[in-house]
């Protein structure tokens, strides 16, 4: 009896790390989504990248064209890009839903190259729960 509860208790405990992984790596995806989103709308505007991921949701004063550092017209910034609140230190940047809510380091969420327009993540090394590799989010 005792042996088949461990068994239940075992397969239940599994399940539950599996769907919370997997509603991880949903916003996981989400997220980037997002954020590659808002990014190439203000490439759009802006006719350039921001500096950093901050420029999403504050006027930046530079940003980077065709990987140069370049001052930012008065007009071309049309945001803010990202709205939501709830993200990382309660803005609107989303969180890597792998860290602790109360992590508002912005470079350990997500990796960003301004000069190239690129966004990914610390990334685990392995598949996510659906056996997809993190390296291809």
């Amino acid at each position: 009896m005792i042996a088949a509860f461990l068994i239940f208790l075992g397969t239940m405990l599994h399940g539950m790390n599996y769907n919370g992984h997997k509603a991880k790596d949903s916003t996981l995806k989400a997220n980037l989504v997002m954020l590659r989103s808002a990014v190439e709308t203000y490439q759009a505007d802006c006719g350039g990248y921001p500096v950093d991921l901050t420029g999403l949701t504050t006027k930046p004063t530079q940003m980077y064209v065709n990987g140069v550092l370049t001052t930012m017209p008065a007009d071309a910034w049309k945001g803010p890009y990202l709205n939501s609140q709830g993200g990382i230190g309660g803005g609107a940047l989303p969180r890597n839903p792998y860290l602790p809510a109360d992590d508002v380091d912005i470079a350990h969420h997500w990796t960003y190259d301004g000069a190239k327009g690129t966004l990914t993540f610390p990334a685990p090394v392995g598949k996510d729960s659906g056996g997809e590799l993190y390296s291809n989010y």
